[in-house]
């Protein structure tokens, strides 16, 4: 009898253990993803609109204007021989991009979203863009990048 309540008791203490190490291991994993979505978030935006400045990077193909009565950054390109405006904005909680032929009604029209983003701004100086965006969640970041090619 003492030794099936023994077992009984050392297998308890062994299923408790184990629901232990699975309950910690659960816990560190969904801390380790919070995290590391928090960082895709804060690198996000910035890094996409970064990238895009050195990919549009070409004479005269850059402008900062507006876009549904908000700060646009605007890439010019052609394609088979006709103009394509694309929009990188901000509107309705998130940063969007819409790419449309030159001379469309665009007033209708709304990007894809890219990144929740509250804010979104664009300045250029000489041979800088100053890019500032607001995230989600409320903290605001910056980059500069250098345009390599002239006006």
């Amino acid at each position: 009898m003492t030794d099936q309540m023994f077992l009984v008791i050392l297998f308890a203490v062994f299923a408790v253990c184990a629901f232990s190490l699975s309950m910690i291991g659960a816990n560190i994993y969904s801390h380790t993803a919070s995290v590391m979505n928090e960082d895709y978030e804060e690198r996000i935006d910035i890094s996409y609109v970064t990238e895009k400045i050195r990919q549009w990077d070409e004479k005269d193909s850059i402008e900062i204007g507006s876009f549904h009565g908000r700060t646009a950054l605007i890439h010019t390109e052609k394609i088979n021989g006709k103009k394509y405006n694309t929009y990188l904005y901000q509107e309705k909680g998130a940063l969007r991009e819409l790419m449309v032929r030159e001379g469309l009604d665009t007033t209708t029209m709304q990007g894809e979203k890219i990144v929740a983003a509250k804010d979104f701004s664009v300045i250029e100086t000489k041979q800088l863009y100053h890019i500032k965006i607001q995230g989600s969640d409320g903290k605001i970041y910056q980059n500069c990048v250098y345009k390599h090619s002239r006006n």
